[in-house]
């Protein structure tokens, strides 16, 4: 994909356009599940269930709970931004509501391994 293209997709998914999306989509832009999770994401973190919807809708193999690099999931960002009607639409989806990320888990881990030592 052009970045021009992915910078459309970006934009329409940052700016809420649930029809810029779709019709993004729609004319056969291949993307791939990395950056369609990725479109996902940052769907959640900006509170459109609308452009959740249209992402799962082209891309029904998409999984709600894929994480990033840190192991965030869809929910993680829904959740930190306060975006309960997002939160409720993951949830509906399949969102696992106990999955700790990455960095959670291993900071815990450390504190853990200091107490340890004392």
């Amino acid at each position: 994909m052009n970045e021009a293209i992915q910078w459309q997709l970006i934009n329409a998914t940052l700016n809420g356009g649930s029809q810029c999306l779709r019709s993004l989509l729609s004319k056969g832009i291949c993307i791939d599940l990395v950056q369609a999770c990725q479109l996902f994401h940052l769907a959640a973190a900006c509170g459109s269930t609308n452009n959740l919807e249209t992402l799962l809708a082209f891309m029904p193999s998409l999984n709600v709970n894929s994480r990033d690099e840190v192991g965030c999931t869809a929910l993680h960002k829904a959740a930190a931004a306060g975006h309960r009607e997002v939160i409720h639409f993951l949830i509906y989806h399949g969102a696992q509501i106990d999955v700790q990320e990455y960095l959670l888990t291993w900071v815990a881990a450390a504190a853990a391994d200091d107490d340890d030592d004392d």
